[in-house]
């Protein structure tokens, strides 16, 4: 299970816009080998850790916190974020 914070109004990192249950790739130009760009959508394997590191990462007042799917490119980051090149709130 993965999980991501985003806020009441359904928005992360510099205002992107998610609908629950449509897909989102990240472009091919876009995309890097660097977990924390925006070559990869963020996303938790706890929604305990999601909660904890959310003041260190995105620092997002009043989260909304959604179970994802995940497909495409993985990475992991040291602090247990993982990178994703396709994902969907679920």
């Amino acid at each position: 299970m993965y999980c991501k914070l985003t806020t009441r109004d359904l928005t992360t990192y510099k205002g992107f816009e998610w609908r629950i249950g449509e897909w989102y790739s990240i472009p091919s130009e876009d995309r890097n080998s660097k977990l924390c760009t925006a070559g990869f959508f963020h996303c938790y394997d706890s929604p305990y850790l999601a909660a904890w590191l959310n003041f260190m990462h995105a620092n997002i007042t009043d989260p909304r916190l959604f179970e994802v799917s995940v497909k495409g490119r993985r990475r992991v980051g040291d602090d247990k974020k993982f990178g994703f090149t396709m994902m969907k709130l679920d």
